[in-house]
């Protein structure tokens, strides 16, 4: 649109420049966010480009393990079926062999005195085991122990579940034993 400037008073000639400067700003601004915007538009593509390349690398990985690993079992399972078969055909020899006869066992048996009941011991006398103490009974034994496994010892015992949690905490905390990865506990070394 042309304007005639002639005909325009200087306060219009002055609000005119100052039209035409806002316009050439918001133009100059447009054209600065235009940029800005391509400029994230082609690193956002080096970013999906970099994330695909990365996770195509893991994929592979995962296939050459998933691979690896499937060799490694049915390698595993041909060792373990031939020990199944070396185990079947001991069990089949020993079935066949002659064993001891049931009389002598029960003679043998028939032998020995049947110890009698003993007086009631402390150990008996005693209240039932705290599950603070068994677990670290059990510790002593075993290099390690499940948190599944001392629920299903110490409810076989009889012992009270209460608090089991609590308990192992207290255990840790006193420095008496460990956690591992996986809820295995074991000794404080």
């Amino acid at each position: 649109m042309q304007v005639d400037i002639s005909n325009l008073s200087a306060k219009e000639l002055f609000e005119l420049a100052k039209q035409k400067e806002l316009e050439e700003k918001e133009a100059s601004a447009r054209k600065a966010m235009e940029e800005l915007l391509e400029k994230l538009m082609v690193k956002r593509d080096e970013l999906v480009t970099a994330r695909d390349d990365d996770l195509a690398e893991i994929d592979k990985k995962i296939d050459e393990l998933t691979e690896q690993r499937e060799q490694i079992i049915a390698s595993h399972e041909d060792s373990i079926s031939e020990v199944d078969s070396e185990i079947e055909a001991l069990n089949k020899k020993l079935d066949q062999e002659p064993s001891e006869k049931p009389s002598a066992k029960a003679a043998s048996s028939a032998k020995k005195p049947e110890p009698a009941p003993k007086a009631e011991t402390k150990k008996a006398a005693k209240e039932p085991m705290d599950a603070a103490d068994r677990i670290l009974e059990m510790l002593k034994v075993r290099s390690y122990v499940s948190h599944g496994m001392l629920e299903e010892t110490l409810k076989s015992e009889g012992i009270d579940l209460t608090d089991l949690s609590k308990k192992i905490n207290n255990l840790i905390r006193s420095k008496k034993i460990v956690r591992r990865s996986g809820g295995n506990y074991a000794l404080k070394k």
